[in-house]
C-alpha cells in the first residue's frame, strides 16, 4: 500500500488519535487487507505479539533483541523460511496458500526441515533445538495458544509494569539535588514514551494503603525510600542496605543498583517495578536504563555497577548479572555481561 508517513510534535503514545483517526480510517476504506499473503515478513519484540497472518513466532534465541522472520508460500507446495535471531515457530498456511493433498516441503534458513503431508492439526511447527541437545531446525510439536506460564522468558520483562493499571511513581525523599534531576529525567521519560499524565511522588508523602491497587514503580535506597524499605524482605531478589544477592552472588559495592519487576507485596495480581541503589550515586544515571525498559530492551532483572554501566549507542550493557524469574519467582541464570543492544 501506499505511505502516508505524519508527525505530531508534543503529543504522547494515544493523545493525537482523536485529530488523525478520521483521516486514517478513510484511508483504511480505499484499501483491501490480503488476509493470507503468500509472503509475510516482520520482526518480534515480545512473544505474545509474536503473530502475523499464518506466522508466529514462539520464541526468540536473545529475548532481549528483536526476532525477524520472513515466510514464502512458494510454487509446488514449497514455504521458505528465514529468520534471525529466533529459536522456535509455528506456520498455519491454509488452503489459501497449500494444497494439503500434496506434500508440503519446508526449508528454513537454506536447510530442508520437512517433506511430507500437512498435519492434520494444519500446523508446521519447528525449533532449533533436538533432543541431544544440538542445535539445529527441527520439527517439532505445535503449543497450544493461549497464556504461557511457568516460561522464564515471558514471566516479565521489565517493560510489562508500563502497560498496568494504576501506574504509580514512588521517588527518594532525597535532598541530594543532583539527583533529585534525575529522577526528573526519569519520570519524563515514562511520561513522554508513554503518553500519560503522571508526576512522581516522594516516598515520605506516600501512604502505602494508597498502593494496594497500584502498580508502583519505585525508585531509592533503602535509607531514603520507606516503601522500598518495607517491601524488600519480599522482593525475589535480596536487598539489604549493604548487598544485592542473586541465588548465591552477592554485590556489594556503593555504586551497586538493580532493576526488576516483582508482585506487589501489598495485591499479588499487580506489579512492582523496583529500582534499587546501595547508595544515590548508584541512582544518578538510571534514566537511560529506564528507557531501555521502556523500549522492551531488558528483561526481567539486571544489576549494574552505575560507574561501569556502558551506554554507548550500539555498545553492550555491562551488567553484573541479568536473567529472568519463572513461574514461581525465582531468578534464573541468563549471563553476566549484558548482550548487544
Amino acid at each position: 500500500y501506499d505511505v502516508v508517513y505524519e508527525e505530531w510534535p508534543g503529543e504522547g503514545h494515544t493523545s493525537y488519535l482523536g485529530k488523525e483517526w478520521p483521516r486514517s480510517l478513510s484511508w483504511a476504506e480505499r484499501h483491501r487487507r490480503d488476509p493470507m499473503p503468500n509472503r509475510v515478513t516482520f520482526k518480534v519484540y515480545d512473544e505474545t505479539c509474536g503473530s502475523a497472518y499464518w506466522v508466529r513466532v514462539v520464541r526468540r534465541t536473545d529475548p532481549l533483541h528483536a526476532g525477524r522472520i520472513t515466510a514464502e508460500v512458494e510454487a509446488g507446495n514449497r514455504i521458505a523460511v528465514t529468520s534471525e535471531n529466533v529459536d522456535e515457530i509455528e506456520l498455519r498456511p491454509g488452503p489459501a496458500l497449500i494444497d494439503a493433498s500434496k506434500d508440503v516441503s519446508l526449508t528454513i534458513n537454506g536447510g530442508r526441515v520437512y517433506d511430507g503431508k500437512l498435519p492434520d492439526s494444519g500446523v508446521l511447527a519447528a525449533n532449533r533445538l533436538d533432543a541431544s541437545g544440538e542445535w539445529g531446525w527441527n520439527l517439532s510439536r505445535a503449543t497450544v495458544p493461549g497464556p504461557v506460564t511457568g516460561d522464564a522468558r515471558l514471566i516479565g520483562p521489565i517493560d510489562r509494569i508500563f502497560v498496568s493499571n494504576h501506574l504509580r511513581i514512588i521517588l527518594p525523599a532525597s535532598q541530594d539535588q543532583e539527583l533529585a534531576r534525575e529522577m526528573t529525567r526519569v519520570v519524563r521519560r515514562i511520561t513522554t514514551s508513554l503518553g500519560l499524565t503522571l508526576e512522581g511522588v516522594s516516598s515520605a508523602d506516600v501512604d502505602p494503603a494508597t498502593l494496594v491497587e497500584a502498580s508502583p514503580i519505585v525508585i531509592g535506597t533503602v535509607a531514603d525510600n520507606k516503601i522500598l524499605a518495607a517491601w524488600l524482605d519480599k522482593m525475589p531478589i535480596h536487598v539489604t542496605a549493604k548487598l544485592i544477592a542473586v541465588r548465591s552472588t552477592r554485590y556489594a559495592a556503593g555504586d551497586m543498583g538493580a532493576m526488576f519487576i516483582a508482585p506487589n507485596p501489598l495485591n499479588t495480581k499487580n506489579s512492582t517495578l523496583i529500582i534499587v541503589g546501595m547508595s544515590e550515586a548508584a541512582l544518578k544515571s538510571i534514566s537511560v536504563l529506564m528507557q531501555a525498559a521502556i523500549d522492551s530492551r531488558l528483561p526481567d532483572f539486571v544489576v549494574f555497577n552505575a560507574k561501569t554501566l556502558d551506554r554507548t549507542e550500539g555498545g553492550p550493557w555491562q551488567f553484573l548479572d541479568w536473567g529472568f524469574f519463572n513461574s514461581d519467582w525465582q531468578p534464573i541464570p541468563y549471563g553476566r555481561k549484558g548482550p548487544e543492544k
